[in-house]
């Protein structure tokens, strides 16, 4: 009798099913791991773009013997003093030659009514532009069909120092940087390694408004941390009514709401405003980033932040009233003050750890 022997030449069901559950056990081992090494990649990004932010205003000062203020005031169409950020004045440090002549082109002819979007081509066509070195490749990124009133986004806000009210008023804030400013190194005597320059801020969120670190609580009219850290739910709106002026959508706009930063609530808590001020609020800063912020300080070092920073006395009024020197708001607070003649201390470089949050960055001093 003959048997005739067969080879088989494929896997079985059982077996291919086999494989493809051991291939996605793998996968969901090394996702955790792949995800964790791109946010870090991101992470060293943006604090490279900090660190060049610094650069370009050290090279500002050299020429200058001032910091950049908060921001200018041009006349535009309407004939009637208009805010253009900081971030103008910068770009042609940051290799933006040709997009400052543009602009500065606009301003001269009187096309531009502000630091924001505006009916003429001209301006509009500068206005909406992103640059990359305003932008966190951590955070969302700004759709390209944009509500009008929308610019370019920009994730790196100036420091305004300890002070809640009036930031858009006040001649010289207790930060490096004021509406009009002419701070000089001789200002800053807490000093250049102790005192702020940039922070990250992520864009607000048209999409979801529960995302906290990203929107705003609308009609908190006190002045204390407390009151806008207890704010939500329960308080007024949660998040610009209007989505044309959430933070992060006017690279341009030299107002404090959308150019600057306070120290006073920690990094990625609320931020409040008082109904539609854009002087009068407590401007947060936040990130994508689990743990903390990114920062650049006035000599250039660049550091990460943690949200567990010491906050100081929260019940504190962010008024200049009350502010006198040091600041209430603990390590956080003396930050951002050029002159508060407190004793923190930025004890950390930059902080690169791909295998999780990064430890504290900042420290009291003994």
């Amino acid at each position: 009798m003959i048997r005739h022997r067969w080879e088989r030449h494929a896997f079985t069901l059982v077996e291919l099913l086999v494989v493809i559950a051991i291939i996605g056990a793998l996968v969901a081992l090394l996702m955790p791991a792949v995800q964790r090494a791109r946010e870090s990649a991101r992470r060293t990004h943006c604090a490279n773009n900090l660190k060049n932010l610094g650069q370009a205003v050290a090279a500002y000062v050299d020429s200058n013997r001032l910091f950049p203020p908060l921001s200018v005031d041009i006349m535009g169409e309407g004939k009637s003093p208009k805010p253009i950020s900081w971030t103008y004045r910068l770009l042609p440090l940051l290799d933006e030659q040709a997009a400052y002549d543009k602009f500065q082109k606009a301003i001269d002819r009187g096309t531009v009514l502000g630091g924001w979007q505006n009916g003429h081509p001209e301006a509009r066509s500068y206005l909406n532009r992103d640059f990359s070195i305003f932008r966190c490749p951590s955070d969302l990124r700004l759709p390209a069909n944009r509500c009008e009133g929308w610019t370019g986004q920009l994730n790196y806000k100036a420091c305004v120092g300890d002070l809640v009210k009036d930031n858009d008023r006040v001649a010289d804030t207790r930060g490096i940087f004021s509406p009009n400013g002419r701070t000089s190194l001789a200002d800053v005597s807490d000093g250049l390694s102790r005192t702020l320059l940039f922070a990250e801020k992520v864009a607000g969120n048209n999409e979801n408004r529960e995302d906290t670190v990203a929107n705003v609580v609308l009609k908190v009219t006190e002045a204390a941390p407390q009151d806008c850290m207890m704010a939500w739910p329960g308080i007024g709106s949660w998040g610009k009514n209007d989505p044309r002026r959430f933070p992060g959508v006017r690279w341009s706009d030299g107002r404090p709401y959308y150019s600057g930063f306070n120290t006073v609530v920690p990094p990625n808590s609320l931020s409040c405003v008082s109904n539609d001020s854009e002087g009068w609020g407590h401007f947060t800063v936040s990130s994508r980033h689990k743990g903390g912020v990114n920062v650049v300080y006035a000599d250039g070092s660049v550091s990460f932040i943690t949200d567990a920073v010491d906050h100081g006395n929260l019940s504190a009024e962010g008024t200049l009233e009350q502010l006198h020197n040091e600041s209430p708001f603990g390590v956080w607070g003396s930050l951002g003050t050029k002159a508060g003649g407190e004793t923190a201390n930025n004890t950390s470089p930059l902080l690169h750890d791909p295998a999780g949050p990064p430890t504290a960055a900042v420290t009291e001093q003994p």
